[in-house]
């Protein structure tokens, strides 16, 4: 249940979202979500995040999502590229998921949130997702479980062994060169 304080142009700014499985409520404080398992106290978020491999047109080709309406995630250090991706696919709203985001402004087209392990996303529901495996290495099989049918997942900066790992995960590959892997669900 989204409980918003303050709303601006259908975004929520202030609020909280609660589970009705948990009975815990998550905080949501200028645009980001904090969808970390509990405790959350004394569990600092890390600063706003540095450089980061590839760029959003290249991550936007290889993920082949060229309109929306829909979902993208970017996870972890590529969460960086989601204002210029949502700049490039309009009405497309690209998911952030990285703790490192707190302190970036609200944009639209643009949702920040950090998450515990398991992300807060129903299976199958993200038109793509993006991140760099080395990051999280067990964020990968959550990654191919909130992926789409017929949608793909890439990998930057992935290390040997990622191409078989997404084999493991029930996802086609369809490229493996120079550390950037991409596989679909079939």
């Amino acid at each position: 249940m989204l409980l918003a304080d303050e709303l601006v142009d259908r975004r929520v700014l202030m609020g909280s979202l609660g589970c009705s499985n948990c009975r815990e409520r998550y905080p949501i404080e200028d645009g980001f979500g904090d969808l970390r398992p509990p405790p959350r106290e004394g569990h600092d978020l890390p600063g706003i995040l540095e450089s980061v491999p590839g760029d959003a047109g290249v991550i936007g080709a290889l993920l082949q999502v060229t309109e929306g309406p829909g979902e993208v995630a970017l996870l972890g250090r590529l969460a960086t590229h989601g204002h210029d991706l949502a700049a490039l696919i309009p009405e497309l709203e690209i998911v952030c998921v990285d703790g490192g985001l707190h302190g970036v402004p609200e944009e639209p087209g643009v949702s920040r949130l950090a998450a515990g392990r398991m992300l807060p996303f129903p299976s199958g529901v993200m038109r793509g997702v993006a991140l760099v495996p080395s990051d999280d290495p067990l964020r990968l099989g959550e990654a191919a479980r909130i992926l789409a049918r017929g949608c793909r997942l890439v990998a930057l900066d992935a290390p040997a062994g990622t191409a078989g790992e997404m084999g493991r995960l029930d996802l086609e590959l369809v490229m493996d060169e120079s550390g950037v892997v991409v596989a679909r669900r079939p």
